[in-house]
């Protein structure tokens, strides 16, 4: 899955209408790959992008509903070409899987830090976390747990500590892999190797 994803897809060009303004959906499909691939190397859950995933199980949809039919009616043509659509649709989906996948572990491991970090974006006018979906999803885990913890043991401690603790999310220490996507040109000054004779030199005569 680490290939690009080629922007001749014969199904998605078929469909010419935008999936939104000015934005067709072989571009929203490279956008999707993209969103995918960050989600899946960071080690924080990363704003949501569910509207490409809206966009793209769409026009999936038509696309297998289109198939289907044309099958029924015996005009499928060859099979090479049904089989070439049938993986490029599996691709999709395989992308779309893996991300939502990938979201849905990471709410779990701390949904409480989650919903804080949902909460404090919002506040700061930044890009949602969450889509509403994941905001009910993510408060019944911590509602679930609250219940747990107090039937198990928080209801047997005294006033004060009877209330559970959201342990912060540090997971943004890990190191974390990036592709690079587009290249910079930047300049770099020359500095003396610190491990070299002269650089020892210069350093005792300053």
């Amino acid at each position: 899955m680490d290939e690009d994803i080629p922007a001749d897809l014969h199904d998605f060009e078929n469909i010419n209408e935008e999936a939104q303004e000015g934005v067709t959906i072989v571009e929203v499909l490279n956008e999707m790959k993209k969103v995918w691939e960050f989600e899946r190397v960071s080690p924080l859950l990363l704003p949501h992008r569910l509207e490409l995933v809206d966009v793209l199980v769409n026009e999936l949809d038509k696309l297998e509903k289109g198939m289907a039919e044309a099958k029924k009616a015996g005009v499928a043509g060859k099979n090479e070409i049904v089989g070439a659509r049938k993986y490029e649709v599996a691709r999709v989906r395989y992308i779309i899987n893996s991300y939502l996948r990938c979201r849905l572990q990471k709410i779990e491991r701390n949904p409480a830090d989650v919903m804080a970090r949902h909460l404090e974006a919002n506040e700061k006018g930044h890009a949602d976390l969450l889509d509403a979906h994941e905001v009910t999803f993510t408060e019944n885990i911590v509602r679930s747990n609250c219940n747990y913890f107090n039937q198990s043991f928080l209801g047997l401690l005294p006033p004060g500590l009877d209330k559970p603790v959201v342990s912060k999310d540090r997971s943004e220490l890990k190191r974390c892999f990036v592709k690079v996507h587009k290249h910079v040109n930047v300049n770099i000054f020359k500095m003396d190797d610190p491990n070299s004779d002269n650089a020892s030199i210069s350093m005792m005569i300053r």
